[in-house]
């Protein structure tokens, strides 16, 4: 398998990085957009995230026979500038964080957040050295046939369904025992 390594690069419009095989940002590769937007995908591979990446919204795709996985043990900040964002990952396989904090890095308004959307096919884990951080935005995560293993969710946004987690043909289950699994702090959350 090829695999397409994307180092460091900087824009304030959309960078959209589309492969067949593997697309790996590596340790030292960074993506930041500024206030555009980052697309990811591969046709038939999978998508490993270890750079840090920024923008305004995130789009990652993941698909192919036995693989589709989405890995992440990175930061990832799609900063609201006063808004809500959003983050988008579709896999066929696995979606999993293992390190990093997905957030909205500027939180100087109740309203700043990230809408963290993750649909995976076979399973989908927040391991205790990762943090999806929504602030006023929500976390929706499902998976199709598998698992998903959670922790160190947190949404302060003001609504019944602020963090929502379905794992059809699956469980739910604790990932972790350094902080908190999941928090919602708002009345209605």
């Amino acid at each position: 398998t090829v695999t397409d390594t994307i180092g460091a690069i900087s824009n304030n419009n959309t960078l959209n990085f589309n492969a067949t095989n593997n697309v790996t940002f590596g340790a030292s590769g960074a993506a930041n957009a500024g206030a555009g937007s980052v697309s990811v995908s591969t046709s038939n591979g999978n998508v490993a995230l270890g750079g840090n990446i920024a923008g305004a919204t995130m789009t990652v795709s993941a698909a192919g026979a036995g693989l589709g996985n989405i890995t992440s043990n990175t930061s990832i900040d799609l900063n609201g500038f006063g808004g809500v964002r959003t983050l988008n990952l579709n896999a066929s396989g696995v979606i999993s964080f293992t390190g990093g904090t997905i957030a909205d890095s500027d939180t100087n308004t109740s309203s700043d957040g990230l809408n963290i959307n993750a649909t995976a096919g076979t399973g989908f884990s927040v391991s205790d050295g990762a943090v999806l951080a929504a602030g006023a935005g929500k976390i929706n995560i499902t998976t199709t046939l598998g698992n998903a293993a959670v922790t160190g969710l947190s949404s302060t946004a003001n609504a019944a369904d602020a963090i929502r987690i379905a794992a059809s043909g699956g469980s739910i289950f604790d990932s972790g025992n350094s902080r908190t699994d999941i928090s919602a702090t708002a009345a209605n959350g």
